[in-house]
């Protein structure tokens, strides 16, 4: 299984996108943030075609640093995941 991600530049939310690859089908591609540092929240993630599925997060309300965590589930049980950190610049 292969997850990687990116994403848009932060402000209040932002579009998460990652791309999936994996020789079983995908049971499910959720993201994990955390909007304020400390609640986890999770979003089931979208399929959008070309083993890309997308979800948006936020809002963000403070500047801070955003750990990101998309994790990907097959069909059989096997879990693959890739972390990034988001710099979060809020808009007012």
């Amino acid at each position: 299984m292969e997850v990687s991600g990116n994403a848009d530049w932060l402000d209040t939310s932002t579009t998460i996108s990652v791309r999936v690859r994996d020789r079983s089908p995908l049971e499910t591609v959720v993201v994990r943030w955390s909007p304020d540092g400390g609640s986890n929240q999770e979003t089931a993630m979208n399929d959008v075609g070309g083993d890309v599925f997308e979800a948006e997060i936020g809002p963000f309300t403070t500047v801070q640093s955003a750990s990101v965590r998309m994790v990907a589930i097959d069909e059989l049980g096997n879990a693959g995941g890739a972390t990034i950190e988001l710099p979060v610049v809020a808009c007012p």
